[in-house]
């Protein structure tokens, strides 16, 4: 499948007979070797050696900690580490690993946006919405899901905040229309419009809903503003 943020091939590989990770006590135990090919933006990336890499910086000790984090900030500060990122989103299994490739995209909209090519921006935006659109329709089970949907949140902002009116005159009324479709996603996108501080947008929001979706966005419209 093509690479969604920018049209290009695919750029990971999850292999779950990986020889580079071998457990030891819950934690996994990684060669320095094995955890800097990550570093190396040639070829495809191991979603299983990054998910390592990401365990080690939470659960490991010592050196191993020390240098999967010192790999992590290289990694995120790498140029082309926002290519990766629909790749981690797609194939990772872990939440954090997940969380860590929503921080290096947030960080390129807030540094390079007005920079990146036109397509690759629009390429960017249609690809959060839709994980937005995905993420919010489904049950929040745990905290941990909330935080992944709250950073999604905050990305679509960031991009707003650098494109609307002009490069997205039709933000309200998508975001009305795509508001009828599920009473989640209706109270989600409530909560994108209080982000931006967009209180008049919010009773337009409100004036268009069907009336089945209606109470339920006043009552959390209501609790919105008095928080």
């Amino acid at each position: 499948m093509a690479n969604q943020i920018n049209g290009s091939t695919p750029t990971a590989t999850a292999n779950n007979n990986s020889n580079n990770i071998a457990p030891i006590g819950g934690v996994p135990s990684i060669s320095i070797e094995n955890a800097r090919s990550l570093l190396d933006f040639s070829g495809k990336l191991d979603i299983n050696l990054l998910d390592a890499v990401i365990d080690c910086m939470y659960s490991g000790q010592g050196t191993q900690q020390h240098v999967a984090q010192q790999i992590l900030t290289t990694f995120k500060e790498h140029p082309d580490a926002w290519t990766r990122v629909d790749a981690i989103l797609e194939f990772s299994k872990n939440k954090e690993t997940k969380y860590y490739a929503l921080q290096i995209l947030e960080n390129l909209i807030k540094t390079r946006w007005k920079v990146l090519p036109e397509h690759q921006c629009e390429n960017i935006k249609k690809f959060i919405v839709a994980l937005i659109i995905k993420t919010s329709t489904n049950p929040i089970t745990n905290e941990i899901d909330k935080v992944y949907l709250n950073k999604l949140n905050m990305i679509l902002v960031q991009i707003l905040k650098q494109d609307w009116p002009k490069k997205w005159p039709g933000f309200i009324s998508d975001i009305c229309g795509a508001s009828k479709k599920s009473e989640p996603l209706c109270i989600n996108n409530m909560t994108i419009l209080k982000l931006l501080r967009f209180v008049n947008d919010l009773l337009t929001f409100l004036l268009i809903l069907s009336v089945d979706l209606f109470f339920t966005a006043r009552s959390f419209l209501i609790s919105l503003l008095d928080s």
